[in-house]
């Protein structure tokens, strides 16, 4: 599991405020082309979102939970591939902290890992500094 952590002179809520806006990622994350909701849901439980990042394949990530002002989680399944992302929010006393977790499971896992997780790292550091970077500017 590949754990990233960043810090941000913004307050938890503030910082919650960017992260559960993921539509909006694209904006100012260069790590995201695009994130489109796939249902009507707005954010929680169940909700589907088509994510398109730079050199990567489209696929569809499902929020499996969703916990405001604090956390959620998203799943993209393949067939060979489960992708779950964690993203958290905590207060660090003088501002915040973004922790994000990205861990594949499946039969091909191990590829996944040995192919990506370089390039994942950067894309993980990348996508916590814009969120916080963008959370100071909210």
């Amino acid at each position: 599991m590949m754990r990233i952590e960043a810090t941000t002179t913004a307050s938890p809520e503030r910082l919650w405020e960017t992260v559960a806006d993921v539509h909006s990622w694209p904006e100012y994350a260069p790590t995201f082309t695009s994130v489109t909701p796939l249902d009507v849901s707005a954010s929680g439980v169940g909700t589907r979102y088509r994510v398109k990042q730079p050199g990567l394949p489209a696929a569809t990530y499902r929020i499996s939970a969703w916990h405001p002002g604090h956390s959620f989680t998203w799943i993209s399944r393949s067939p060979a591939v489960t992708t779950t992302a964690i993203h958290t929010v905590r207060s660090d006393g003088d501002g915040a902290v973004l922790e994000l977790l990205l861990e594949w499971t499946g039969p091909f896992a191990w590829l996944a890992d040995r192919l990506l997780t370089s390039r994942a790292e950067k894309m993980i550091r990348t996508e916590a500094d814009a969120l916080t970077r963008h959370s100071e500017l909210r």
